[in-house]
């Protein structure tokens, strides 16, 4: 289903708004430092000046010198016919217009865009020899920005095919050997991250898709508001494919691993929905109450149609664009967008059917809850013995 872009449209102004409010506030503003956060998130004990900007929701980013979002973008040569498919230049570039261009910003430094090199040319797995070209051009015109590493993964052949020697095709369900080495290269790359970096969020991107304008305005909203409702949530679905799939930190090591163990049975993209899903009894029991999350609007634009695994020209627009809604069958139904669990039109984080009462953290006799009445961005209601302040 189409979404209004006018409506669209007023969420990413309110989006921005709420953020340049908070920005300047005295108190629970972008620059405060993590502990205040974690108060805020966590429902602690509340000040009247804490009421007094108790609608700055975008506010998880401190200055320590911890990332607050690493982006992870593996990528290989696509080649047809001899000719090099250029899709990394335009995914780069649009992340570049998103990011921000003064060290005044509360985002500058705080996000790095990681994009892996997984067939350098000395790499036993590339087998046609192919130089790619393209990551090497981008390499240079980023190279002074803060912003952006790049890296060539010699990491993945050490990880061993449970299928040696096997040249299968696989199936859309079974992976053949191309999509093995393609979660292995995908587990190489978040045990890298995982190892050289300190940050809060991992984001899984492909190097086929262009983040939508204000795309980090609304990462912002998104991971807070996600706090807010949930709490402690094990990942959170804002595209499609193995694409806008946030994870915290702590959780990368443990999906990497899964990755490995299960590359011959699933898809990369479809096990990632397994392990936060809870499918499987290894999984469950993993994630224990925590809540798998899909955000209502698609957050990347898929611009790919020619794939690096299967030879069929694939049609870029038979996906869901910039700010429409993940719905099934784009995603599957145990991380979609569902209205009719979600009936509020101004919603847009599922789940949503959960109670005040059975959310709401109560610390010395303080509590806040997210009021769903209000349109968005959502104000947060502190109630203390019966007293309700707004």
């Amino acid at each position: 289903m189409r979404y209004s872009i006018h409506v669209v449209e007023v969420i990413l102004v309110l989006v921005v708004f709420v953020i340049s409010v908070c920005s300047s506030s005295s108190s629970f503003n972008l620059n405060s430092n993590n502990n205040e956060n974690e108060n805020f998130a966590s429902s602690s004990t509340f000040t009247d000046k804490d009421r007094d900007n108790s609608d700055c929701i975008a506010v998880d980013v401190d200055r320590s010198t911890k990332l607050w979002l690493v982006i992870s973008i593996p990528t290989v040569p696509r080649v047809r016919a001899r000719e090099h498919i250029d899709y990394l230049t335009p995914t780069l570039d649009a992340l570049a217009s998103n990011l921000p261009v003064s060290s005044t910003d509360p985002l500058w430094g705080k996000v790095k865009i990681i994009v892996f090199n997984n067939r350098p040319t000395s790499s036993p797995n590339n087998s046609e020899n192919h130089v790619h070209t393209v990551y090497y051009q981008n390499r240079d015109r980023h190279k002074d920005n803060v912003h952006f590493d790049f890296v060539e993964n010699n990491n993945d052949w050490s990880l061993p095919d449970p299928l040696p020697g096997r040249k299968d095709g696989g199936t859309h369900n079974r992976p053949g050997y191309k999509v093995r080495q393609q979660t292995r290269d995908v587990v190489s790359a978040m045990r890298y991250v995982d190892s050289v970096y300190e940050y809060e969020y991992f984001l899984f991107m492909e190097d086929d898709f262009e983040m939508c304008v204000n795309g980090f305005d609304v990462i912002r909203y998104l991971l807070n508001r996600a706090r807010l409702y949930h709490g402690d949530w094990i990942a959170i679905r804002a595209s499609f494919g193995l694409n806008g799939v946030f994870l915290s930190q702590k959780d990368v090591s443990a999906l990497a691993n899964y990755f490995e163990k299960n590359q011959k049975r699933r898809p990369p993209d479809h096990l990632v929905v397994e392990w936060y899903a809870g499918e499987t009894n290894e999984t469950s029991a993993y994630k224990g109450n925590r809540v798998n999350i899909g955000f209502r609007f698609n957050i990347f634009n898929h611009i790919g149609t020619v794939s690096t695994l299967r030879a069929k020209e694939q049609k870029s627009n038979a996906y869901p664009g910039c700010w429409e809604e993940l719905t099934v069958p784009a995603v599957f139904q145990v991380e979609a967008w569902n209205s009719k669990d979600c009936p509020d039109d101004d919603d847009d984080i599922w789940p949503c059917t959960w109670t005040a009462k059975a959310k709401c953290a109560s610390i010395n006799d303080n509590c806040a809850v997210v009021n769903l009445k209000k349109s968005l961005p959502k104000r947060i209601r502190f109630e203390h013995k019966g007293t309700v302040w707004s």
